[in-house]
């Protein structure tokens, strides 16, 4: 896992692709929609049945959704990607308010139907086992929001997983809460409180979260460097940079320093986190600054879209082995490599040098800089 640490599948660094696709309100005792490969519950009644869950002896029409506690009426509303985390979660208190021995949820959870996400909910195990840790990290807010005497309002980590940013790290069982008396409960149990100034929530897919605004300087706050600057610069193709910077300045922050130095940093021109964490990395290593997303151009008309782009050494970047051309790739792969083939021409044709990397040399910044620097960029 290299220096990246923390909780991840497939590639170490992208937990979360920042997807945009419309929201659901949350679900309650609700058939969801298909994520990825993985196959919907069937219910009865109220009850999520799956091949490995035992109906119960009895089975209630199903109920209307208990009402969620208020919170203000001016919170706005956020929408979030449609994954598994609108999946019904099974709650002992809800079976047994109504008439249901909650002791069968325990019995389905060691006969492995169900999972235990917190003390008395349960999801099934068909949908735990589909999901990825985004999702999984997802599914452990529902169910402390569901076990919580208020709504709660998610933060720092837990509030850029409901808004979709991009994390490196973080651990998909820990909660992150605002705090907005300062007289809550000590941190423990998985959960981490955040007191300070007041923070405003958001309606974020049925839960509740701080601005995105307010995360990214939160993130920007408590989170190493290339975390922070990875999230925010996806946020920041949200957001405008002005905003966030008049929000710090509103607010008081113990770390300021290291929220001018990541804004100061910070691109809503990385177009993924990989880029992002490409820039900073470079950073660190003392190599000079890229313009970024360079357009290319010959008298045929545009070429591509660069990542990176240093004028002076003739040199493009590009990360994970694509350049990003105008239209799109149709056909065979064949087909694909062989017109990337030919642009790539074009652009040394021009006169320009070409180097690419991928997630493995980010994992080892001196494979990056050996690279960068056989093909001519000096520090």
């Amino acid at each position: 896992m290299g220096e990246f640490g923390g909780s991840s599948i497939g590639p170490p660094i992208l937990q979360n692709p920042g997807r945009t696709l419309p929201g659901r309100p949350r679900a309650c005792f609700a058939t969801f929609p298909q994520n990825r490969n993985r196959t919907p519950l069937r219910f009865r009644g109220d009850v999520a049945s799956s091949p490995g869950i035992v109906n119960p002896p009895r089975s209630p029409e199903l109920e209307q959704c208990p009402q969620r506690p208020s919170q203000p009426a001016d919170s706005p509303r956020v929408s979030i990607p449609e994954t598994t985390t609108n999946a019904p979660l099974l709650s002992a208190r809800d079976w047994e308010r109504r008439g249901e021995d909650p002791r069968w949820l325990r019995d389905q959870e060691r006969r492995g139907a169900l999972v235990r996400l917190r003390r008395g909910v349960y999801v099934a195990s068909e949908t735990w086992a589909a999901a990825g840790t985004e999702d999984r990290a997802l599914l452990h807010l529902r169910a402390y929001a569901t076990t919580a005497q208020t709504p709660p309002t998610f933060s720092h980590q837990s509030a850029a997983l409901l808004h979709g940013l991009p994390l490196l790290r973080f651990e998909p069982t820990e909660v992150h809460i605002a705090d907005r008396t300062g007289s809550g409960g000590r941190s423990g149990s998985g959960v981490r409180r955040h007191f300070g100034p007041s923070r405003s929530s958001h309606e974020v897919g049925g839960l509740y979260a701080t601005s995105l605004e307010r995360t990214l300087i939160d993130l920007a706050e408590s989170t190493p460097f290339r975390d922070a600057v990875v999230a925010v610069d996806a946020g920041l193709q949200r957001v405008d940079l002005a905003d966030v910077r008049a929000l710090a300045a509103r607010k008081a922050c113990r770390g300021w320093r290291r929220v001018q130095r990541v804004l100061d940093f910070a691109s809503p021109l990385a177009e993924s986190p990989g880029e992002s964490l490409s820039r900073v990395i470079m950073h660190e290593l003392g190599l000079p600054t890229p313009v970024l997303q360079q357009d290319f151009r010959d008298r045929r008309g545009l070429i591509g879209r660069a990542d990176f782009w240093w004028p002076d050494a003739r040199l493009i970047g590009e990360f994970d082995g694509r350049v990003k051309y105008s239209g799109h790739f149709t056909g065979s792969p064949e087909d694909v490599l062989w017109r990337e083939k030919l642009r790539e021409d074009r652009l040394r044709a021009s006169g320009t040098r070409l180097v690419r990397w991928v997630w493995a040399d980010l994992a080892r910044p001196e494979r990056l800089l050996a690279l960068l620097s056989a093909a001519g960029l000096p520090r």
